[in-house]
């Protein structure tokens, strides 16, 4: 493996840690929050509770987008599938969706299912709950929210840790042509 693989290879493992903490603490809030606002206003959980279940769901989800990062090639599978679009925003939408939908559906099907399991292990199995509507929602609310993140998080991102290890990006925007000289 030649030096620039090797940097190329710490890059990825290195935006696989990245996006995969920014992933998991923002849609670990929006996921608690989301399914908990009604019982905070009402009083049936507190804010300690809430904070566990915070940092609970952020560890669970944490460790699943850790595991997805590492073993799925997210860069060459965004960009095979956009292989044939010019380079913009339209390009940019596609390989942001393309991340989302390989995390968020992973993330928010574990998320769901322990959330699921806590509030019937807490009302005994008693909560009238159905876990395909409270899957759904989820995965809907959180599938917009993977999107913001990626979209604007992962630019950022990858910058920073190209200069961390020493890889220049290319030059963005159309191909220049020879300089002319003025006379």
């Amino acid at each position: 493996m030649n030096p620039m693989e090797q940097k190329m290879k710490k890059v990825g493992r290195q935006m696989s840690l990245y996006m995969g903490l920014v992933m998991s603490a923002c849609l670990s809030v929006v996921g608690v929050l989301t399914g908990n606002i009604g019982n905070l206003a009402a009083g049936r959980i507190g804010v300690p509770q809430l904070i566990v279940s915070v940092l609970t769901s952020f560890a669970i989800s944490f460790a699943i987008s850790l595991l997805i990062g590492f073993l799925v090639p997210i860069h060459k599978v965004s960009a095979s599938v956009s292989k044939n679009m010019k380079p913009g925003i339209g390009k940019r939408c596609l390989e942001t969706l393309v991340s989302d939908l390989i995390y968020t559906p992973v993330i928010t099907l574990a998320m769901t299912a322990f959330a699921y399991m806590q509030v019937m292990r807490a009302s005994g199995g008693q909560a009238p709950l159905s876990y395909g509507p409270m899957f759904a929602s989820s995965l809907a609310i959180c599938m917009v929210v993977g999107f913001v993140l990626i979209y604007i998080f992962t630019p950022i991102l990858l910058k920073r840790t190209m200069n961390k290890y020493g890889v220049n990006l290319p030059p963005q925007g159309p191909p220049q042509g020879p300089v002319r000289k003025e006379e």
